[in-house]
C-alpha cells in the first residue's frame, strides 16, 4: 500500500505547521525497500514534540492513514536525534536559516521585491512564487513543466543555458542580470543570484538596486506633491470658509434691505410739508438720509437736467481758469518790457 500511504503524506492536514515549536518536516523511503517510510520532523525541543505527539491534533492527524493498512511493530518507532552543538558556540547561519524554513518559504511566496523559480536539469519550470505567476499570468498548474526560455530573451535563455551545461566554467553565479518577459512581452530585468544542481537550478532575482532607488525617489516625489496638495486644499479650505462667512454677511444684508423694502412697499409715513419720513425708532428723518442708511442699491448719479447743468458748470470753470491764465501772462510780459526798457538805468 505504499501508493496510498504516499497519497496520504502528500494530503496531510498540516495540523503540525501552526505549533510554534515545530520547524520542519521532510518524508524519505528507503531505497531498496519503498514499503519503509521514514518521517523526520524537526522541533526547537523534545518537550515540545513530546507534548504534540500525545496531543489530540495528533490522533485526529492519524485518521488519514489509508483505511486497511496495518503498521509493523518491529518498524514503527520513534527515535530522538540531538543536534551536534558545542555549548557556548554562536550557530552558523545555515543553521539559523534552517530552522527558519517556513516562514522564509511563506516570504518567499508573498513577497513582492524577491522573484523566485526552480527549473529542472532541462530548464522546464517546476515552482514558482506569486510574484512571477502574477507577471506572467499563469496559475502553477498552467506554468508547471513550460520551459523557462519562453519567458527570457534569447540572449538571456542561451546565457543562462550555458550556465546550466556548463556550470564549472561559468563565471559567478551572483549579480548576473537576466532579462525575463512579461504577458504582454514587456521586458523586465533581474539581478540574480543562481544555485545551479545536478537536478536543476534554483533562481531568486530582484529588480536592479539603481531602478529600486529610481522607484524610491518617485516615491519621495510623488510624498512631496501629495504634501503640497494637502497644504493646497488647506489653503483653499479656509479660502472657501472665508467667502462662505461673506456670503453670509451679504445674505443677512440683503435681507435686512429687503426687510425695508417690504416695509417701504407696504407703508412708509412721509410728512405732507417737510417730506421727511417716520422710521421704524418712531423718528423723523429726511428721505434721502432713510435712503443711504437702509438701502445698499442705492449709488451717485446724475439725471438729465443736472447733467447739463454739470457740464455747464465745469465749461464755466474751465473757462475762468484760462481767463485768468492769461491775465496772469499779460502781467508777466508786462514785467519783462519795463526791465528791458529800465533796466540799462538801474
Amino acid at each position: 500500500m505504499e501508493g496510498e500511504v504516499k497519497e496520504a503524506f502528500f494530503n496531510r492536514p498540516h495540523l503540525v505547521d501552526s505549533v510554534p515549536a515545530f520547524l520542519g518536516m521532510e518524508t524519505f523511503t528507503d531505497a531498496d525497500d519503498p514499503t519503509i517510510f521514514y518521517l523526520v520532523t524537526r522541533w526547537t525541543d523534545i518537550d515540545s514534540f513530546r507534548t504534540w505527539h500525545g496531543s489530540a491534533d495528533h490522533r485526529l492527524s492519524h485518521k488519514f492513514i489509508p483505511k486497511g493498512l496495518k503498521l509493523d511493530p518491529a518498524f514503527t518507532k520513534v527515535t530522538i536525534l540531538d543536534r551536534l552543538a558545542e555549548p557556548g558556540r554562536l550557530p552558523e547561519f545555515e543553521e539559523v536559516v534552517a530552522d527558519s524554513l517556513l516562514p522564509i518559504a511563506k516570504y518567499l511566496d508573498q513577497t513582492s521585491n524577491l522573484n523566485f523559480i526552480v527549473l529542472s536539469a532541462e530548464g522546464n519550470i517546476l515552482v514558482c512564487n506569486k510574484v512571477l505567476l502574477e507577471r506572467f499570468q499563469k496559475t502553477m498548474e498552467e506554468l508547471s513543466g513550460l520551459n523557462i526560455s519562453e519567458f527570457l530573451t534569447d540572449e538571456s535563455s542561451a546565457f543562462l543555458l550555458r550556465q546550466i551545461q556548463d556550470p564549472a566554467n561559468a563565471p559567478p553565479n551572483e549579480g548576473l542580470l537576466l532579462n525575463f518577459v512579461d504577458v504582454h512581452q514587456h521586458p523586465f530585468t533581474l539581478e540574480c543570484s543562481l544555485d545551479i544542481r545536478p537536478d536543476g537550478v534554483m533562481i531568486m532575482g530582484a529588480p536592479p538596486l539603481d531602478k529600486e532607488l529610481g522607484l524610491q525617489d518617485e516615491l519621495i516625489s510623488l510624498n512631496n506633491q501629495f504634501s503640497v496638495l494637502i497644504r493646497e486644499n488647506e489653503r483653499q479650505s479656509k479660502a472657501l470658509k472665508k467667502a462662505h462667512e461673506e456670503l453670509e454677511k451679504l445674505h443677512a444684508d440683503l435681507n435686512h434691505s429687503h426687510w425695508h423694502l417690504k416695509k417701504i412697499q407696504e407703508v412708509l409715513p412721509i410728512c405732507s410739508v417737510c417730506h421727511k419720513v417716520e422710521t421704524r425708532n418712531g423718528e423723523w428723518e429726511s428721505l434721502i438720509k432713510y435712503f443711504k442708511e437702509n438701502s445698499d442699491f442705492l449709488t451717485h448719479s446724475y439725471c438729465d437736467e443736472c447733467t447739463l447743468i454739470a457740464l455747464a458748470e465745469v465749461e464755466e470753470f474751465k473757462r475762468k481758469r484760462a481767463e485768468i491764465a492769461r491775465e496772469a501772462e499779460n502781467e508777466s510780459m508786462d514785467c519783462w518790457q519795463h526791465r528791458l526798457t529800465y533796466g540799462p538805468f538801474l
